[in-house]
């Protein structure tokens, strides 16, 4: 049975301290650039990227349907800041403002969310970054 010297044990601690250190400075920095380069290029679909936000106008109809649907939202034909959660080839998913929050107040709450056709938007412009206050 070999023993080992105080020595050697001193030098497996090191190494072992030594390749911590390394593997978390290592995963540290792959970590950094992954969310550099690749999770802004990521689609907000898969849960990359960045909020959208839009300007939105609404045909009367969808604003009708808006007011049957939910009162706690404010349906109006216009929305100065819209969250668009998702863009399909026919409609929008869009995170509307709830009823007694001005414009241009951020709001902590997971806002209500409605499925709107394209044929009932009258006109969307959208932006990458949320607008200034």
């Amino acid at each position: 049975m070999l023993r080992m010297g105080t020595a050697e044990k001193a030098v497996r601690t090191v190494l072992a301290i030594a390749t911590g250190i390394v593997t978390v400075l290592a995963f540290g920095y792959y970590l950094g650039k992954f969310v550099e380069d690749v999770y802004p290029i990521v689609p907000q679909q898969f849960g990359g990227g960045h909020p959208v936000f839009a300007s939105i106008t609404l045909s009367k109809t969808e604003v009708t349907a808006l007011r049957s649907l939910d009162r706690t939202i404010q349906a109006r034909a216009s929305y100065w800041r819209v969250e668009v959660l998702f863009e399909g080839e026919d409609y929008y998913l869009l995170g509307l403002p709830e009823a007694g929050t001005p414009p241009g107040v951020t709001v902590i709450r997971i806002p209500p969310v409605f499925r709107v056709p394209k044929e009932n938007v009258i006109l969307i412009e959208i932006r990458g970054k949320p607008p200034r206050d």
